[in-house]
């Protein structure tokens, strides 16, 4: 969770939810919608690598880490100059983080719209997460 992505401070207006399970195209279209400049950087901020990565640069561990400042670095800081913030989650992703409490709960309550994403093509889906799984390159970004 480099600064790489980090907008300038910007209060959201608008909050989206990307939900989808792995391999069926939520990162490609989350990096199609970051790419506009326009839909906040909707990443998998739920995902321990980024909420480790984010602990480190502030300091903290993943458990030390007040989740109240996590969420607000979240708003603030990935969200476009538009006031959009957009998140993508795995379904697998959403009970953990939910559990963590009545920030988890008020932050995921927040959102304006829930966009569900599936792949028809289950066969690919699998092949795709078998390779992701072999190779650890879940992302192009990755590779």
């Amino acid at each position: 969770m480099s600064d790489k992505f980090d907008r300038p401070e910007t209060k959201p207006q608008r909050r989206y939810l990307i939900v989808g399970e792995p391999r069926c195209g939520g990162s490609m279209l989350a990096e199609a919608l970051r790419l506009t400049g326009q839909a906040g950087v909707p990443l998998e901020y739920l995902n321990r690598r980024l909420i480790d990565a984010y602990a480190a640069r502030t300091g903290f561990t993943e458990e030390t880490l007040p989740l109240d400042n996590y969420i607000s670095f979240l708003l603030r800081r990935r969200t476009t100059s538009n006031g959009v913030f957009v998140l993508k989650a795995l379904v697998s992703q959403l009970v953990p983080f939910y559990r963590r409490g009545p920030a988890a709960v008020r932050f995921l309550r927040g959102f304006e719209r829930i966009v569900l994403i599936h792949r028809r093509d289950k066969l690919a889906q699998a092949i795709s997460y078998y390779r992701a799984i072999e190779t650890d390159a879940w992302t192009s970004l990755d590779k």
